[in-house]
């Protein structure tokens, strides 16, 4: 089994896909099969600042160089390129797991504010508001009126929230 060694390199401001796979070793003939192949998976003129791409190198053959990609594309996607024996591009979605989630809450100021105070996030709050803006008039809500709302939160990688799901 073939044991890997990991770098990573995060993409700096007015940085190429190109420097950066120069820099890491990956010949110009390897970078253009990746270009030409994967540019229907992948558009490298597209990556962005701030966002990670790592390498992994063989530790037995290091004459080897670079014999994995993979761009951190989003929390949801990322993009590996295998360079292994052919090239191999593809995007691949990460799983999402679902956690149903209950949260209720009493006005004491507005419900926008309470929501937040009592656990909820912004998405959260604002979702609700768009849900009931034509079944409830929030401009009458009252102290002590109370909403109990059950949604789904969705996660990636067990800890990284994307968003919400169904409320």
């Amino acid at each position: 089994v073939d044991s890997l060694e990991h770098s990573t390199h995060s993409i700096r401001f007015g940085e190429t896909f190109s420097g950066i796979l120069d820099a890491a070793g990956v010949d110009r003939q390897t970078q253009f099969r990746i270009q030409s192949m994967g540019s229907e998976v992948f558009d490298p003129a597209r990556i962005q600042e701030g966002k990670t791409i790592h390498f992994y190198r063989s530790v037995q053959d290091s004459a080897q160089g670079v014999r994995h990609i993979v761009y951190a594309e989003s929390a949801l996607t990322y993009v590996r390129i295998d360079l292994k024996d052919s090239l191999l591009v593809q995007r691949i979605q990460k799983e999402v797991q679902v956690r149903e989630r209950i949260l209720s809450t009493s006005i004491r100021s507005s419900l926008y504010e309470d929501l937040l105070k009592d656990g909820g996030s912004v998405d959260l709050a604002l979702k609700v508001a768009d849900l009931y803006a034509w079944s409830i008039d929030f401009f009458r809500l009252q102290k002590g009126d109370a909403l109990v709302v059950a949604y789904d939160e969705r996660f990636v990688d067990d800890s990284v929230r994307v968003g919400l799901g169904n409320i």
